[in-house]
């Protein structure tokens, strides 16, 4: 494993260890996610066919859902970049990998923030499962990675969209409270920022009815619970009203986006 991280950002750097610190039990705690990662293959998939694309970049790894799900298909890949912010993630990768008995030599894992990607070269594939709502600027870092990709090559990532956790954040408003997945953007939104991309979307139930505090729970055991810089804390009393009026109901269901955006064969 490299590490190949920029300047200390003190947001990020809480968000790698919120998420390493969940990574021993992730898999268990991310039945969602990984349901996430095989859609987005789904939809990644038929773009390559007869591409035989060699070298893949993907960003925020995890402990290795999408890269299980897209690597064993593409046999022509002789360089897969797997990188995460944590590197408890990377090393959960390396353990999936080792298990389905791919050759080590076709995958390195890097320690790096994907918004500032800093491995050089052109790729056939980014792709990236549920890490870029972890962006500062979603639309500036995802055009850096477009622009990151050979003439032909794809660009295939899930993001959170706004309609995440939606009765948590009606009980939340109802309280007068912002949640950060008030940032998340619409379709509307990445098809303005990306017209010639294709945009899907969908929503993933949570993995269990977590209600009221459990919700909350369920969030932290995968790690997803650091607030960005912008976002404003609810007071604990006003918190807790809001989980006593969520009571018995689901805090919602993941709305999952997903782009996908080829770059032209003739772009220099």
């Amino acid at each position: 494993m490299t590490s190949s991280r920029p300047a200390a950002d003190a947001w990020k750097d809480q968000v790698a260890r919120r998420f390493g610190a969940a990574s021993a039990g992730y898999d268990d705690a991310a039945g969602s996610q990984q349901a996430i990662a095989a859609t987005l293959a789904g939809h990644c998939l038929p773009r390559l066919q007869g591409k035989a694309p060699r070298r893949v970049l993907e960003i925020g790894c995890g402990t290795g859902f999408l890269t299980a799900a897209l690597l064993p298909a593409l046999p022509s890949v002789t360089d897969w970049q797997a990188t995460d912010l944590a590197a408890p993630m990377l090393a959960a990768t390396r353990q999936r990998i080792a298990a389905l008995g791919i050759a080590p030599a076709r995958v390195h894992t890097t320690v790096m923030d994907g918004e500032a990607p800093t491995l050089s070269g052109q790729w056939d594939l980014v792709c990236s499962s549920l890490a870029v709502q972890w962006f500062r600027d979603l639309r500036a870092g995802l055009q850096r990675l477009i622009d990151s990709l050979a003439p032909g090559g794809l660009l295939a990532v899930t993001t959170l969209g706004c309609d995440s956790f939606a009765l948590w954040q009606q009980v939340c408003a109802e309280d007068g409270l912002s949640t950060f997945a008030s940032r998340y953007p619409d379709a509307d939104r990445l098809r303005q920022w990306f017209p010639s991309a294709s945009i899907h979307e969908h929503h993933q139930p949570l993995d269990s009815e977590a209600t009221g505090m459990a919700f909350l729970r369920a969030l932290r055991a995968i790690g997803a619970d650091s607030p960005p810089p912008d976002h404003q804390p609810a007071p604990p009393a006003a918190l807790r009203r809001a989980i006593r009026r969520l009571g018995a109901r689901s805090g919602g269901t993941y709305h999952v986006l997903t782009v996908l955006a080829e770059r032209p064969c003739d772009a220099r």
